[in-house]
């Protein structure tokens, strides 16, 4: 017989494809028979593109070239998995060969809890059981789903994309493929990322993100401050680079923290919203004075402006003013390069300390360019700078 002949591999490659073939055809022919119902259309048409997706990477894998169109193809639909996701598409196209795709028939136990994790499994279609142990109830994930990658990673965000340690990498929970009646697929797919995979993605990761952080330091926090783009990237450890969801607020107006918590806060990607006064507002200004009187808060509309990429926020304390503004994230999201203010004098601008005097905090209305303030030092001439920007 033809198949005492054939070696174990050999005979699992065979075995895959027919349930691959017999899966596909079951598909066409029960998608043809309910061509009424769209839910049921677009399931199938999404398992057709997972399965031809995985194919696709099977033959990057092996060493066969894909066309353009066959590519693009298989990229989106990478970049729209858990896990993936988050990998840039430079990182993504270096590691994509080797990527491993696996396949499993239903009720299969992929991973037992307590075993050394090897990798992070991305289910593609199907479903999966989780259990954590005797007393705990399992859970159902159906596809897409990054199954148990905290069990792998510290961090799975391009900023802080960190693997644990080795004696770390432990399943917490036990994973069996499952069956569900609504899913008409006859095998569960998955992507697996292999952890020598995942250490050339951290590799890729970091190295892309200092990169990132010498031009956000270079070509847009010197620029904007107007000081030396060599000095400050000596000191790019004094930097710090974050994420910001939609709302969070990053300064609040009439605050005037010290300068050793007091931060610069750059905007490198997303918009940040103003809102506060408008900026030499007489009529503000004579709302003030009468806001004793007849006059209501309500009467004077608050003043908003919208900030894009490369505008600095929280100059105030460096003068011992309070911040003049709410400062709240409007975009979906905002990455912000922030850096101590009292870092910035020390070690930037090199003058410790400046109009953090006694006569600044007591004063700050008598700033000027003109004249020094009473009872302080003569204000340098870096001082004199900041204040004509500001």
């Amino acid at each position: 017989c033809v198949l005492h002949k054939l070696t174990t591999v050999e005979l699992g490659r065979l075995e895959r494809w027919a349930l691959n073939h017999v899966k596909t055809q079951y598909i066409s022919a029960f998608a043809e028979t309910h061509l009424s119902s769209p839910h049921i259309c677009h399931k199938h048409n999404l398992s057709r593109k997972m399965t031809t997706m995985c194919e696709l990477l099977r033959k990057l894998a092996g060493g066969t070239g894909l066309t353009e169109d066959q590519h693009h193809f298989m990229f989106d639909l990478l970049q729209s998995l858990p896990l993936l996701d988050s990998f840039p598409t430079a990182v993504l196209s270096a590691v994509a060969a080797k990527l491993r795709v696996v396949s499993r028939t239903q009720h299969i136990e992929i991973f037992r809890q307590g075993e050394p994790a090897e990798g992070i499994y991305v289910l593609v279609q199907g479903l999966v059981e989780l259990r954590g142990g005797c007393d705990a109830p399992v859970v159902t994930k159906r596809a897409p789903f990054a199954i148990l990658p905290t069990d792998v990673l510290i961090g799975c965000v391009p900023a802080r994309f960190e693997l644990r340690e080795p004696i770390e990498r432990y399943w917490s929970c036990t994973v069996t493929t499952a069956q569900n009646s609504d899913d008409l697929s006859l095998t569960t797919m998955f992507v697996f990322v292999p952890v020598s995979v995942l250490d050339e993605v951290a590799a890729l990761m970091k190295a892309e993100q200092t990169r990132k952080m010498e031009h956000y330091i270079t070509k847009m926090f010197a620029r904007a401050m107007h000081v030396s783009p060599k000095l400050c990237l000596r000191r790019a450890r004094l930097f710090r680079l974050q994420e910001f969801p939609r709302t969070h607020v990053l300064l609040h107006m009439g605050d005037r923290p010290p300068l050793g918590t007091a931060q610069l806060a750059l905007v490198v990607e997303g918009q940040v919203s103003l809102v506060g006064p408008r900026p030499a507002d007489r009529g503000y200004q004579r709302y003030l004075e009468l806001r004793g009187g007849c006059r209501k808060a309500s009467s004077v509309p608050p003043w908003c402006e919208l900030v894009s990429a490369g505008a600095v926020l929280g100059q105030a304390p460096m003068y011992g003013l309070s911040y003049a503004h709410t400062a709240i994230i409007a975009s979906e999201k905002a990455v912000i390069l922030s850096l101590h203010v009292q870092d910035y004098l020390d070690q930037i601008i090199n003058h410790p300390g400046i109009l953090d005097s006694a006569a600044v905090n007591a004063q700050p209305q008598q700033l000027n360019t003109d004249e020094p303030l009473k009872g302080a030092s003569v204000v340098s001439s870096e001082a004199r700078r900041l204040l004509k920007k500001r």
